[in-house]
Order: structure tokens, then sequence, then C-alpha cells
């Protein structure tokens, strides 16, 4: 995971994910394209599980947070990144492969017009309720 140019910094906030955590890290290593180099930071928000131990096996950076928002949480993950992108997830989020496909687009026209913010698109099932469509 960590070469001497880092393109993408994953930074997942998590607390008590670790039945979820290995998943999302492994779709992050799963679904990058060899031609980028890349590091994971989990910001183990004061979980009370084994949240940070699996995390760390599987060579994701594990910082550890007392209290404060997630969005501070998120904040201290982006101020330990090295990446030339940020890339913030939840630590239920799994990547897929359509992602795989769409992120050496993305980062192109990130490096092409510095300006740019992306984030993900959302598809809903025709038969959603309500609140999903909302």
């Amino acid at each position: 995971m960590s070469k001497n140019i880092i393109n993408l910094s994953f930074i997942i906030p998590a607390y008590n994910e670790e039945l979820i955590i290995k998943d999302t890290i492994s779709s992050i290593c799963n679904h990058i394209p060899d031609s980028l180099n890349y590091e994971i930071i989990v910001v183990n928000h004061n979980s009370t599980d084994n949240t940070s131990i699996i995390a760390s096996s599987m060579g994701a950076k594990v910082i550890n947070k007392v209290d404060g928002s997630i969005a501070s949480a998120r904040n201290l993950g982006a101020s330990a990144a090295r990446g030339t992108i940020l890339i913030f997830l939840d630590a239920d989020v799994l990547l897929t492969k359509k992602w795989m496909l769409n992120i050496n687009i993305a980062v192109k026209n990130i490096a092409s017009d510095k300006t740019i913010l992306t984030g993900s698109w959302v598809s809903v099932p025709d038969d959603a309720s309500w609140i999903e469509k909302a």
C-alpha cells in the first residue's frame, strides 16, 4: 500500500465496525487500478471492539480519536493523509467494479482542474419508498 507518491488517501471514520471494516478495506484493495498508489487511514472513533486491530492487520494506518464529532474524525484523518486526492468513506461502504472503472477518469479530471469536487452517484430502485427517493 505505501509507495513514494500517494495518489489517493482513503479516510474512514469508524466506531465499533469490526463486523464490516475488513470488507470495506478489502473492497478498496481489490478495486484500485495498478496505476494508482494509495493509503487507507482508519480513524478509530473510541471503538470498544476490535475495529482498530482488524484495520491495522490489513495494512491501514489507524489513528485513535476519543471524542468529537464524525466531522472532526474525518478532519483528523485528512490531516494525516499523504495523498493528492482525499476519498472519504463511511466504514460500511464497499467499492465496486464500476467505481474502479471510473476512478482513473476522475483522477485525470481532478489533476487537470484543481477546483473539482466530486461525489458518488446514487441509484434509487424504481420501487423505492418515498423516503428512499427523497
